[in-house]
């Protein structure tokens, strides 16, 4: 059915309410600290803050989504309400936020195909509906304030607003409030099984093994560690570093810097972060000879559209043939060639680990960097390196600078992200430090591990001499790229490339492993390997739920790009159901909407997780649990928070004078202090947000 074009379609305000839950809950905390936010002056306009940018523009396109829905049922023209695409382009663009947009659509549009069905199978009430009650209009508001022994004071302060985001009939006739609540979940950590996401860990709901720094021995452990605790909503700093990685961190996560932990907020542009390798892991029961063949498979097998029972690998350097050919026969494999590839047969031991791990029908833009091959010992992830490095890596002196060096270049290229940031992590393993950047070659997208940093090309060049990164062709030199560049050997590499730094460091005085090379040095009191990378970007990027995580003995653990951090807030899951029932701006909104719609079922969240141009997305829709106590004592709950802010300001109070809460739960935690510490500890002249830290 088409519908009419409207001229100047309407986009619809889903700001806060204007006498919300959020100030009870912060009085609720700390009168102090309510008084600080709410008493000292205006409250400061935050809706324009990247922390909050992502998650309005996903409530103003669903509120976009279901105002068009109402209006179709209803029989009315949906173009009354701008389409939710060009809303969030509008909006953005008039906030300054028009990075977002993609992330948002994406999102948007993810959650439209998941519940393509809800034009059917709900009737919408309402969408974002201002509700504006009383507390005193429940059947128990003037007897708790004759209780409280206030019985005439200003009904006007016991004001509560909320805005209501989607009510609807279900298909029972049933009706329901819901909350969208917009998340995260990219967050991630190391493991004896590779880098995992937070969610994963959450989902098991389990203990499990971490990447810990020991700081008493100095060295990196495998450590027990408890199941990620839900740590509430936060804002979220991405923290990128000078060898291009970047991770989210909870706003007090601390890092190890070379100035001892700081807080991820408090973490500044040049400051220094420490990186470190993670321990051995026991060999697995693969032969070398597999790994070799399996490292060639991931970067060069295919195989045959006609004739499927064959695997073949693309080989036509003779060098690598004998490389691999000697791989199988070691194997007892059997195997046929031709001048360009190595025909796998069946039955051989190599075919079957290529066919047990999945690799065998995948193009390589869609081949996955197997999970079990993140978990190898560091001699066996050497052999598989230099096997994927003899297929797509090379190791080159670029075009001469003016001052005449020639930069070296060592780069993993392939169609594949998986399999770069599988290279990455085998890097890692290694100490080799590295990153991996996007580029286009033919309009295609491919994807480049890039080793960086002086220290790491040089350690990469002198174990690939020690046939610790077992690859003898490009060693040896000669092999020719894809381009036609002609590769020169490693031991040419290393005179040409390392002699002049050596020369230099001789100059500078400096110990041959402390020298820093760009955005990158190491701490000569840590022979262990721990090293420290220069911060580049430390940006405030949203506001999502968060995570505790807890190494008993260590307190340390490492991120998924083996940064060194403390017990704290990671990134996230979609377990929320017992965190949302007990929180009090829900609680509001369920009084709010009894007030006038007494049938109401009960309230849903709807859970949106987002993770940045549709990676990750994931949506569930859940109902909250009953809570009668708590549903039983909001009213009287909320009367008493009120009268303690009328209390205070009727004794005409200073802000500064105003009870404080002088709990070490309340002003202190592991991971920082109350952004309001310093003015309650030396008045209203004091900067916000003062350092502090743990001390173990």
């Amino acid at each position: 059915m088409s519908h009419l074009h409207v001229e100047d379609p309407l986009v619809i305000f889903t700001g806060p309410s204007p006498r919300g839950w959020h100030r009870l809950q912060m009085a609720a905390e700390c009168l102090q600290k309510y008084a600080w936010g709410y008493e000292d002056g205006p409250k400061k306009d935050i809706s324009g803050r990247p922390a909050l940018a992502i998650g309005s523009l996903v409530h103003l396109a669903l509120a976009q989504h279901y105002s068009r829905m109402k209006m179709e049922q209803e029989g009315k023209n949906p173009n009354e309400f701008m389409a939710p695409v060009e809303a969030v382009q509008l909006v953005a663009e008039l906030q300054k936020q028009d990075r977002h947009v993609e992330n948002v659509v994406e999102t948007y549009s993810a959650y439209r195909r998941t519940y393509f069905g809800d034009i059917r199978s709900r009737r919408i009430v309402a969408v974002e509906t201002l509700f504006d009650g009383n507390l005193l209009d429940s059947a128990g508001g003037h007897r708790a304030l004759e209780l409280l022994g206030a019985p005439h004071i200003d009904p006007a302060l016991f004001r509560l607003t909320g805005r209501i985001d989607l009510m609807y009939e279900d298909l029972g006739g049933q009706l329901w409030a819901e909350d969208h609540k917009c998340l995260k979940s990219d967050t991630k950590v190391l493991t004896p099984g590779g880098p995992i996401t937070v969610g994963e860990l959450v989902e098991r709901g389990q203990g499990w093994k971490c990447c810990a720094w020991d700081e008493e021995a100095e060295q990196t452990v495998w450590a027990g560690a408890l199941c990620p605790v839900d740590a509430g909503i936060q804002d979220v700093y991405s923290i990128g570093l000078f060898d291009g990685t970047a991770e989210g961190y909870g706003y007090r996560h601390p890092l190890l810097t070379e100035e001892g932990w700081k807080q991820a907020k408090d973490v500044k542009v040049g400051d220094w972060v420490a990186v470190a390798p993670p321990p051995d892991l026991p060999e697995k029961d693969i032969p070398d000879a597999v790994l070799r063949v399996l490292g060639l498979a991931l970067s060069d097998g295919s195989r045959k559209k006609k004739a499927k029972d064959t695997y073949r690998i693309t080989a036509t350097d003779p060098r690598i043939q004998r490389y691999i050919s000697s791989s199988l026969s070691a194997l007892g494999d059997s195997w046929a060639s031709d001048p360009r590839t190595i025909h796998l047969h069946t039955g051989g031991k190599a075919r079957a680990f290529v066919e047990a791990l999945g690799i065998h029908e995948k193009l390589s833009v869609d081949k996955v960097f197997p999970r079990e091959l993140l978990a190898l010992s560091r001699r066996q992830a050497g052999l598989l390196l230099g096997s994927l490095w003899e297929g797509d890596g090379s190791a080159y002196l670029g075009t001469a600078r003016k001052s005449g060096t020639r930069p070296l270049r060592i780069i993993y290229s392939s169609r594949s992200r998986s399999l770069a940031e599988g290279v990455r992590h085998l890097l890692l393993q290694l100490g080799i430090l590295s990153n991996v950047v996007e580029s286009t070659v033919s309009k295609a997208p491919y994807y480049q591990t890039v080793v960086v940093g002086r220290e790491s090309k040089e350690r990469f060049v002198r174990l690939a001499l020690a046939e610790e990164i077992d690859c003898p062709v490009s060693v040896e030199g000669g092999r020719k790229t894809r381009s036609g560049r002609v590769l020169e050997g490693f031991s040419e590499l290393l005179s040409a490339h390392f002699g002049g730094a050596r020369q230099f460091r001789e100059k500078a005085a400096f110990p041959a492993h402390d020298y820093p090379g760009r955005g990158r040095k190491r701490n000569p009191r840590l022979e262990s390997g721990l090293r420290w990378v220069e911060v580049k970007s430390n940006l405030l990027v949203g506001q999502e739920r968060c995570y505790d995580i807890e190494v008993p003995g260590s307190h340390t653990f490492l991120t998924g790009d083996c940064v060194v951090t403390h017990n704290t807030s990671a990134r996230l899951t979609t377990r929320h159901k017992e965190y949302f029932a007990v929180s009090g701006q829900l609680l509001g909104y369920e009084f709010l909407v009894r007030q006038k719609h007494p049938r109401l079922a009960g309230m849903k969240v709807n859970l949106i997780q987002h993770a940045g141009a549709g990676k990750g997305m994931k949506f569930e829709r859940t109902p909250l649990p009953r809570r009668p106590l708590l549903e039983r004592q909001f009213v009287r709950r909320a009367i008493d928070i009120e009268l303690a802010i009328q209390k205070a300001k009727k004794e005409n109070r200073s802000v500064e004078e105003w009870p404080k809460a002088m709990s070490e739960l309340v002003c202190f935690t592991r991971y920082g202090a109350c952004d309001y510490i310093d003015q309650c500890r030396f008045g209203p002249g004091a900067k916000k947000g003062g350092a502090w830290a743990w001390d173990d």
